[in-house]
């Protein structure tokens, strides 16, 4: 998979790259069986390409909601950054959180 991603096996590997192909391209490759290696290679484009798809799905939704919403630490009165944060912390380091 590593070498997929990164294009590196002596040549760029591409999508439309026959399995044979693929397979001929590094010794350590061969060593599996070619029936192997073949199915093996179709499921792992199959589940890189999902994953991307799924990328985009997801950075679509990050940036859109993004834009929707500030940081809490950017706006007055919310907890990042405020002063009941700063006492829990100074709490915490005291201990108080561990009586019952």
């Amino acid at each position: 998979m590593k070498d997929y991603l990164d294009g590196v096996c002596y040549s760029v590997v591409t999508d439309i790259m026959k399995p044979k192909h693929v397979w001929m391209l590094k010794q350590e490759f061969r060593e599996v069986k070619y029936e192997n290696f073949r199915n093996n290679f179709a499921w792992m484009k199959k589940s890189i390409k999902e994953h991307r798809s799924r990328a985009v799905v997801d950075e679509a939704g990050f940036r859109h909601d993004m834009e929707l919403y500030d940081l809490a630490k950017d706006t007055a009165g919310f907890w990042d950054g405020s002063e009941a944060q700063q006492l829990l912390a100074i709490d915490i380091l005291r201990g108080r959180h561990m009586r019952i």
